[in-house]
C-alpha cells in the first residue's frame, strides 16, 4: 500500500469533495419541464427532449444523424377553466 503524503491526501480530498459538489449541482440544474419533441441521434444514446415543436427539433436535426420523436414523458398542459357568469 501506498502512502501519500499529507498535502497530497488533502489535495485528493479537496478534489474529491469539488467533483461530488459538481455532480450533486449538475442534477439539481435539470429543469422539471418535459417538452414535446425529443431529438433521437441514435438507437444507442440518450437523445434530449428540449424542443417545444417540431420545427426547433427539426432544425438541430437537420445536418446531423438522428430524427425527431414526440417526448413520451410530455403531458400536455390543461386548458384554463372558464370563469362561470352570474346568472
Amino acid at each position: 500500500m501506498r502512502l501519500y503524503p499529507p498535502l497530497t491526501r488533502m489535495m485528493l480530498a479537496a478534489f474529491a469533495v469539488l467533483v461530488a459538489s459538481a455532480l450533486g449541482a449538475a442534477s439539481d440544474a435539470r429543469a422539471d419541464v418535459e417538452y414535446r419533441y425529443c431529438l433521437v441521434p441514435s438507437l444507442f444514446t440518450v437523445g434530449t427532449c428540449t424542443y417545444a415543436t417540431y420545427e426547433q427539433c427539426a432544425a438541430t436535426a437537420s445536418g446531423n444523424v438522428g430524427f425527431c420523436a414526440r417526448n413520451p414523458r410530455y403531458v400536455a398542459p390543461l386548458p384554463p377553466r372558464q370563469a362561470r357568469g352570474k346568472t
